[in-house]
Order: structure tokens, then sequence, then C-alpha cells
């Protein structure tokens, strides 16, 4: 299709589907990765850090992990304005694979 205004290609409304369906996938992914340590519990996560934790403490380490993606969300709007949603989403898709690989991987 093209925009009758610009003459520019627009895509399909069903195009924007597909979008939201990966962005979905893209989301889900790194969040499953982070959701499954709390599976092991209290016990476990101490005795790898070698200290006792109590609820609280348990509780701010699995959610520390959101004070990146809530800084981050902040620059990556500032992104979208200069290079354009396409490039920052998928620089971000490709980081979360990343860490998701090196969360597998880190012993």
């Amino acid at each position: 299709m093209k925009n009758r205004l610009t003459g520019a290609r627009t895509l399909s409304p069903r195009y924007g589907y597909v979008i939201l369906a990966l962005m979905c996938l893209g989301i889900a992914m790194p969040s499953f990765a982070q959701y499954q340590i709390s599976g092991f519990g209290k016990e476990a996560v101490s005795a790898a850090l070698g200290a006792e934790m109590n609820d609280r403490s348990f509780s701010t380490l699995n959610m520390v992990c959101f004070l990146p993606g809530a800084l981050l969300s902040l620059i990556s709007g500032l992104l979208v304005d200069r290079l354009g949603p396409r490039r920052v989403v998928v620089t971000g898709v490709l980081l979360a694979c990343l860490g998701v690989v090196a969360r597998a991987i880190w012993p």
C-alpha cells in the first residue's frame, strides 16, 4: 500500500499483529529466564551466595532485575525518537537473547 499524502509505502494492518506477537515473545523470553530462579527457593540462593537470607532480602534480590529495565526504557524511548523503532527494537531483542544465553551458560 502507498500513503496518499507522502507516497511512502505503508504496512498492512495485519502486519501490526505480527510485530505485536514478536514483541510479546521477545518480552516473555527474558521474563521466563528471570523467574525460573525463584523456583529454586531461598535456601538454594542462600547456599550459592554463601550467606543467610531472610524473606525481604530474597524478594529484593528477585525484584532488583526490574531496575535496569525501568532506566533503559527511558533511554530507549529517546533512541526511538532519533533512530526509529525498528532499529531500537531489533537491538533490544538481540541484547535480550544474548542475556538469556549468557544466563543459561554462566556458572
